[in-house]
């Protein structure tokens, strides 16, 4: 049994009762963090929907150029925290964490506005959203006790405020930039850090201490308790083995999934018959529209998602069954896309078939992203949840790179085959992500027996 002053020190680290008020059923601090994590990515997308008209059109650089400094610093973006996590759990805490890291986001928008400043705002918002992203989704994790099964809702709908953020900042960052230019579009996206931020202190009382030691979750262990000890050094061990593992099955999901923006893209422009009768008339529908699709479908699929979840019996690591089905939910869209091509034998497809992709495709996105998120938070050693959440987000940043390789296959394969090698990369995500489930679960049966 943990000795009373350990009792103490994790009763302090759930704040979820707040005087007992809850919102949605949720501990007032997920509104706030929703809304604050919701701003950053509208000033962060916002900023990187210009970005390249801006290079090309008013910097006169070549579009490979371009293209190349968006997709280094997109990049560069989630790598930096494995810098920068370490450094918010050993020294800053998380709070001091996401302070400094939108205060350096909003002045790294603003420096923007400076031509001769690019290269370095760009490096900064790139360090900025390692401290900030990290420690922000770190604080959603720890709102709640660790058998509370409103954590895996709370993820999701912090996903779905992101999301927002997604949508509300290229709408108005774009219109700026078209009808006053780009100091305006980039002024917005620094006046969206401050608004962040601004949320962010509001809401000071209603999020975890910073106490990075003591904030995992996990039973701490006296001094002269050498048993305990050897245990918990076994299972460092396997923990660090089976976030390695999870990593590399979120590593292949984001390289198929990422084909949304390239590969899936250019065969709805070319490939896909994209016209709607109306009446007499017809509309062709712009090939760009259907990158909204996931975003539009996150925000109609969520709520259902979570009310499902509500009425499911929690179980161990059940975050990773959720990332197995969502990457099955993957490779099943990419089956659809596919099923399209045989169906039509090579004919235009109709753009139904992949609205009908892209809800699979958006259901795996909303099991996996979440829950790997549950999954590195669950699993972090103690005094690094930040470190181990910037693991995850190193595995999108790893799908972003592998993608874009996978993707130079297109011009040289037929379209069902390369949809079909996107569908066996998720299927084998899949599996990676049941089998350490598996060990995840007798892991920490054998902890529970050692413990006992």
């Amino acid at each position: 049994m943990s000795s009373p002053s350990v009792t103490r020190i994790r009763a302090q680290t759930l704040p979820t009762q707040n005087g007992g008020r809850t919102f949605l059923g949720h501990p007032p601090g997920l509104t706030f963090l929703f809304l604050t994590g919701m701003w950053e990515v509208a000033a962060l997308f916002g900023m990187r929907t210009i970005l390249v008209f801006y290079l090309v059109t008013q910097r006169h650089y070549l579009a490979s150029a371009a293209l190349a400094i968006y997709g280094w610093s997109s990049a560069l973006s989630f790598s930096t925290s494995l810098v920068c996590a370490p450094i918010a759990d050993r020294f800053l805490g998380l709070r001091r964490a996401v302070i400094l890291g939108a205060m350096a986001l909003a002045a790294a928008h603003f420096m923007l506005i400076a031509p001769a400043l690019l290269v370095p705002s760009l490096v900064l918002i790139a360090f900025a959203a390692g401290f900030f992203r990290p420690a922000l989704v770190g604080q959603v994790w720890l709102l709640y006790s660790p058998t509370d099964p409103r954590r895996h809702r709370a993820l999701v709908l912090y996903k779905l405020g992101c999301n927002l953020g997604g949508i509300i900042g290229p709408l108005i960052c774009g219109t700026l930039y078209e009808t006053s230019g780009w100091t305006m579009a980039v002024g917005f996206c620094g006046g969206g850090m401050l608004i962040s931020l601004a949320i962010y202190f509001g809401a000071r009382r209603f999020l975890p201490p910073d106490n990075p030691m003591t904030t995992t979750g996990y039973r701490l262990l006296r001094h002269d308790d050498s048993a305990a000890t050897a245990a918990c050094s076994i299972s460092l061990l396997r923990r660090t083995m089976l976030l390695f593992a999870a990593g590399l099955g979120g590593t292949l999901h984001w390289t198929a999934a990422n084909q949304q923006g390239g590969t899936m893209a250019l065969w709805a422009y070319h490939s896909l018959n994209r016209t709607v009768h109306l009446g007499s008339g017809a509309f062709l529908i712009p090939a760009a529209w259907f990158q909204s699709l996931n975003p539009v479908l996150i925000l109609v699929l969520t709520p259902l998602l979570t009310w499902h979840w509500a009425r499911e019996r929690a179980g161990a690591f059940t975050e990773t069954r959720k990332m197995a089905l969502g990457s099955l939910l993957l490779a099943g869209a990419f089956g659809v896309l596919v099923a399209s091509l045989l169906v039509s034998k090579h004919a235009q497809v109709s753009w139904l078939w992949l609205l009908a992709a892209m809800v699979p495709v958006t259901l795996g996105e909303l099991h996996l992203d979440p829950m790997g998120q549950a999954f590195f938070g669950r699993l972090a050693p103690k005094g690094m949840l930040s470190t181990s959440l910037s693991l995850w987000f190193l595995t999108q940043a790893a799908g972003y790179v592998l993608g874009g390789e996978l993707g130079a296959l297109w011009e040289r394969l037929p379209p069902e085959t390369f949809f079909s090698i996107c569908a066996a990369i998720a299927i084998a995500s899949a599996l990676v992500i049941a089998i350490t489930g598996q060990f995840a679960t007798a892991s920490d049966s054998q902890n529970s027996r050692v413990r006992s």
